[in-house]
């Protein structure tokens, strides 16, 4: 967003040069011919006038442009369904601070292919996208959220530690829980989700921590859903060791 506005900034500033400029030009121009005469004043604010007409077409245009640049970028940044980040800008934006640190969540609504097979797919995508809305308004600026695939979203709570992490995880399932979802005008839904958590000391970390909560996720589908697991405790490993 800063880059943006730095663009946009070093386009006005263009525009401004050539105003000047241009009137600059006009009034040299008309200065040395003599056979204006008395008359000089006038065709002098009318070119000028006109100069400034043109500029300000110049500078809407540039405006214009860059607005479309701005919505362009938003569509390749931004779920088209939930309006969270997508899972590419997110990685992206997380390598732009190496030294992050803080909880991953892993997060899957249950049993969602129960509503696409029942209430069809346009009932699913109401779904996805207000679940997405709830997760990403109960969360920090600081924070960041995206869809990680299909109805699977992943979470960074920046700097916060395994107690915190865990407090906001359960939050946020339990928000969702209580969610009335209105796919309608005359239908609503529930829907629950479950949570797998990991702690990430590093951005190097990201991909194992990613690893680690969706194992956590795993067992807490595997545990009955609609709950919050964390890798740190001997839950996932207990539960992996028994399989084994």
């Amino acid at each position: 967003m800063q880059s943006a506005r730095r663009e946009i900034a070093i386009k006005v500033a263009a525009v401004t040069v050539f105003v000047n400029a241009c009137v600059i030009i006009v009034a040299s121009f008309l200065t040395e011919r003599e056979e204006w005469g008395s008359d000089l004043p006038v065709v002098m604010i009318l070119a000028t006038a006109l100069t400034v007409g043109v500029s300000w077409t110049l500078a809407r245009q540039v405006q214009k442009s860059h607005a479309l640049a701005l919505e362009l970028q938003r569509l390749v940044d931004r779920d088209r369904l939930t309006d969270v980040a997508t899972r590419d800008f997110f990685f992206s934006e997380m390598e732009k601070r190496p030294n992050a640190h803080g909880v991953v969540l892993m997060v899957d609504l249950d049993r969602f292919k129960n509503v696409n097979d029942t209430h069809g797919h346009l009932t699913g995508d109401a779904v996805i996208r207000d679940v997405a809305s709830l997760l990403a308004g109960n969360i920090r600026a600081e924070d960041m959220i995206c869809r990680f695939g299909g109805e699977e979203f992943l979470i960074f709570l920046n700097r916060q530690d395994e107690t915190t992490g865990a407090s906001i995880g359960e939050r946020l399932r339990a928000a969702v829980e209580r969610r009335i979802i209105p796919v309608s005008q005359d239908e609503t839904l529930r829907a629950t989700i479950s949570i797998g958590a990991a702690q990430m000391n590093s951005v190097a970390e990201l991909t194992k921590a990613i690893s680690l909560a969706d194992d956590a996720l795993y067992v807490a589908k595997e545990g009955g859903r609609n709950r919050l697991v964390v890798s740190w405790r001997d839950e996932v490993q207990d539960h992996f060791d028994q399989v084994a």
